[in-house]
């Protein structure tokens, strides 16, 4: 639909930390006292599903003390008056100097920090009627505040963190232009074209872009909200991410709702054929502020060994004929064989059944071994990481679809299906030649399905819905 296509709204800005002055003790207060008790109340969770190092019951308590300290010492560093920027700096070095010792602590604090920034940034913003905001560089804290209360965001220049780029991408739309936007006008953006719309419905008579027959397109889903946005459309199959899901729940898993999303998406599609990628730790390590490897081995496995099995539980709480399981990027084919062999038993042994096992490739050592992985039935190749490694200042953006191009020889003469995802491959310039270069299965963002799988001349008819009110 054209709705999910384009985005339209009048321009905003975001203020920065070193600017916004703090003169509102009433608001800081409430704000800082519920970030810290929800911390709090997520120190079990946290530890059970690994995030957070405690080796013992004692440390978990001790976390808990110096939490409920800070509670009652980060007023006593505010000054009317003073910069954010300056206060969180403060509170930052004060609790450091207190609790040197305790590292188990820094996430924590890190965490408190960033929410708190992103909240006393974004609360006294006008998010009435049709909203943009514009943003220098993305803030994951920030965009998860305010993603339920704009229909999109706005940047100037490519964000640098290429994983930032793609998550945000599934949590609320946005388009990267160098135009002069102006604040408070109105302006529609296309998000395939990352252009601003001058004329509606001249673009929509023109843009028409239907997909071959011989590709199958595939959708990004990830929770119940995008679910219910995506029923009336005809898929080839669905992409599952769950650890996008979390992080709308404070970077954690709930398995209810897991549960919940799984018994509503197999009812729906039914037939589809549905992949799932195993929780990515990426994100979620950069949610949680941790400086651990996302790679997954054995002992990355154990660690979070509670997360996996409960969304393994969640998946098969319901039946259904078309799964498919992928593992995230693995650091050798040996162990992602050791990997498959775990997940292919606790499958088995648990739910009496089998499913076909893939694996993501999402590092440039993934894309050089690839003839190494000989056991997996499909591989998913995360394109975001390719692109970020390989196109710079200094390499033509060619190289990077011959990347891609060497990569499906390989799979081919191995005659495993290749499934592409990320952002990159979604913007109109490489999507065209993606299809031109007979890529088989291309997953996309819900918001772009329309795009790229209807002819958008048949939007034409509900150009009268999408007015400036």
């Amino acid at each position: 639909m054209l709705q999910t296509n384009y985005i339209k709204g009048f321009l905003k800005s975001i203020q920065n930390s070193h600017e916004y002055i703090l003169n509102d003790k009433i608001h800081l207060e409430k704000f800082m006292l519920d970030i810290i008790e929800q911390e709090i109340n997520h120190i079990k969770r946290r530890y059970e599903l690994g995030f957070f190092h405690a080796t013992s019951l004692k440390e978990l308590y001790t976390c808990n003390i110096l939490l409920e300290s800070f509670k009652t010492s980060f007023l006593m560093y505010f000054e009317e008056g003073i910069t954010l920027n300056r206060y969180l700096d403060i509170l930052r070095k004060k609790s450091l100097f207190l609790y040197q010792n305790e590292t188990i602590y820094r996430p924590f604090l890190d965490r408190i920090l960033s929410k708190f920034e992103a909240k006393m940034l974004t609360f006294k913003l006008d998010f009435k009627g049709n909203v943009l905001v514009k943003i220098e560089e993305p803030n994951l804290y920030i965009i998860l505040e305010i993603k339920d209360k704009i229909n999109g965001i706005v940047f100037e220049e490519f964000p640098k963190n290429r994983l930032l780029y793609q998550q945000i991408f599934s949590l609320v739309p946005f388009v990267i232009t160098k135009e002069q936007l102006e604040f408070n006008r109105f302006y529609i953006l296309n998000l395939a074209t990352n252009e601003c719309v001058k004329d509606l419905k001249n673009e929509l008579k023109y843009a028409g872009s239907t997909i071959q027959s011989l590709t199958q397109l595939g959708v990004e889903v990830f929770d119940l909200e995008v679910l219910s946005l995506m029923q009336n459309s005809k898929l080839d199959f669905i992409f599952v991410e769950p650890e996008k899901a979390y992080l709308k729940n404070d970077g954690l898993l709930d398995y209810v709702e897991r549960i919940q999303f799984y018994k509503s998406l197999y009812r729906i599609y039914k037939d589809s054929e549905i992949l799932i990628t195993l929780p990515r730790l990426d994100i979620l390590i950069y949610y949680h502020r941790l400086d651990d490897d996302f790679i997954v081995d054995q002992e990355t496995l154990s660690r979070f060994y509670t997360m996996y099995i409960e969304e393994l539980r969640a998946i098969f709480s319901h039946p259904h004929n078309h799964l498919k399981i992928t593992i995230p990027h693995s650091a050798s084919e040996y162990h992602f064989e050791k990997l498959r062999q775990i997940i292919m038993t606790i499958i088995k042994e648990n739910y009496q059944t089998e499913v076909p096992i893939g694996f993501n490739i999402e590092h440039d050592l993934g894309y050089e071994n690839l003839e190494l992985f000989k056991h997996s039935d499909f591989t998913i190749i995360d394109t975001e990481r390719l692109y970020g490694e390989i196109v710079d200042e200094k390499t033509k953006e060619d190289t990077f679809l011959t990347e891609l191009m060497e990569v499906k020889e390989k799979t081919e003469i191995k005659h495993v299906e290749m499934y592409l995802t990320g952002t990159t491959i979604q913007e109109k310039k490489y999507y065209s030649k993606i299809l031109e270069l007979g890529f088989k299965y291309i997953v996309v963002n819900f918001r772009l399905f329309e795009y790229y799988s209807v002819d958008i001349q048949n939007d034409l008819e509900i150009i009268q819905n999408f007015d400036v009110n």
